[in-house]
């Protein structure tokens, strides 16, 4: 069976996620910094408020990850995994804070959004956008 570069180049691993794992546009009546991050496959089922340093990370992490598929074939895919693996750790941490940010005894809401503390971060993904910036210089 032979495929072209072009039936490839629509295969969804060859692009970020349109829903699930993307950050908002800041939006005015939110606090200064702070931005929406997508939880789910459907738009606004759960969208979890990050605070501004957590938020700017994780828009650097989405960038990684659009230069590096921009990048096509050429592409280092063991970063590219990586990114999503993070991707996917922050996605679970938001969806944990989401469960017990309810009341218990209620059913939960089908579309929420739920504040992250001020202090919300993930830690892996510091250390490895640290690294990064390091393995550059």
């Amino acid at each position: 069976m032979s495929t072209t570069r072009q039936e490839h180049a629509t295969l969804a691993y060859y692009q970020p996620s349109p829903v699930r794992g993307q950050l908002e546009p800041y939006e005015p009546q939110s606090r200064p910094g702070w931005r929406y991050l997508q939880c789910t496959d459907t738009p606004n089922e759960l969208k979890v408020l990050l605070p501004p340093k957590t938020a700017l990370l994780y828009s650097q992490l989405l960038q990684l990850e659009v230069s590096q598929l921009a990048m096509g074939r050429n592409a280092d895919w063991d970063r590219i995994l990586h990114i999503r693996h993070l991707k996917d750790r922050m996605i679970r941490k938001c969806q944990r804070l989401s469960r017990t940010a309810h009341t218990p005894g209620t059913t939960p809401a089908a579309f929420r959004i739920v504040h992250a503390p001020p202090d919300f971060r993930l830690k892996e993904m510091e250390r490895w956008l640290r690294d990064q910036v390091s393995r550059r210089k």
